[in-house]
């Protein structure tokens, strides 16, 4: 696997799972963010 494939990885990821962590954070601020 060389850097690009990473990169694609990494860019597919985060959309779905920031909007999750920040939207729960907003829901239950006392949640971890896990």
């Amino acid at each position: 696997m060389n850097d690009n494939d990473f990169s694609v990885v990494i860019a597919a990821a985060l959309p779905v799972s920031f909007p999750g962590r920040i939207t729960r954070s907003f829901e239950r601020p006392d949640a971890p963010l896990s």
